[in-house]
């Protein structure tokens, strides 16, 4: 949150609160020596169609996915590997909690070890196919990560085992997994896609790290790439 006024002599200041989405409140009046009570301050983030689930909270931050009231311990991502061996994380958006879910998707090479490179697998049902036309996903990331020069960490999405989109040279490079934070460079990605990919029952989504080099190894095992999780969102338009 943030506040700037309109001139320097106006006693008006405006609040703001940016990306994602923007919250902006105009014309409060600020008094010498007094106290502002400016009531309840209600915000929803926007919306661009029928909501069919979000897991997560769009505060910028990973802490309500899993290990995210943990992450000081550096490494987790290989406590992960332990939760999900086979490197497949799935997550059934119905019932499901975005704890179920760990804070990070990290691939990482340690010594001479098997890369492990998991995937997530978003599993919801529909009682019936959108009638919308559109669809959209929102994608918000609270950092992401990958080795080497190239500054930007690739994704490649796919719904129902077909190709969904592939997310290139959009997520910058930040470092907030490295220092074990729990929040860094945050950003989204909106894909919009017909409907008519959605079907009536089980679907799948698909999100795979992809790195733009070979995968190098770390004797500490540090990722090679990662993303940590800030929302996810999915709407019928």
């Amino acid at each position: 949150m943030s506040a700037s006024r309109t001139s320097t002599t106006s006693p008006s200041i405006t609040l703001k609160d940016d990306i994602p989405g923007r919250f902006t409140k105009y014309d409060i009046s600020v008094a010498a020596k007094t106290a502002t009570d400016s009531g309840t301050l209600s915000w929803e983030t926007p919306a661009v169609g029928r909501r069919l689930w979000q897991i997560g909270i769009l505060d910028r931050s990973g802490a309500e996915f899993g290990h995210g009231n943990d992450f000081r311990h550096w490494g987790l991502w290989m406590r992960i590997r332990k939760q999900f061996p086979d490197g497949i994380i799935a997550f059934v958006a119905d019932h499901g909690e975005a704890q179920d879910i760990p804070y990070i998707l990290a691939a990482y090479v340690q010594g001479s070890g098997v890369p492990y490179d998991p995937v997530l697998q978003i599993e919801f049902a529909l009682p019936v196919a959108p009638m919308e036309p559109k669809a959209s996903l929102l994608l918000a990331l609270a950092d992401a990560i990958q080795h080497g020069r190239y500054p930007f960490v690739d994704l490649s999405l796919s719904l129902n085992g077909q190709p969904l989109a592939e997310i290139k040279e959009t997520f910058r490079h930040g470092g907030a997994i490295h220092r074990s934070d729990i929040r860094g460079l945050c950003q989204e990605e909106t894909i919009t896609f017909p409907a008519s990919r959605l079907q009536a029952g089980k679907n799948t989504l698909t999100i795979r790290l992809t790195p733009h080099r070979k995968p190098r190894s770390s004797s500490t095992g540090a990722p090679y790439i990662a993303v940590m999780f800030d929302a996810l969102r999915l709407e019928a338009r």
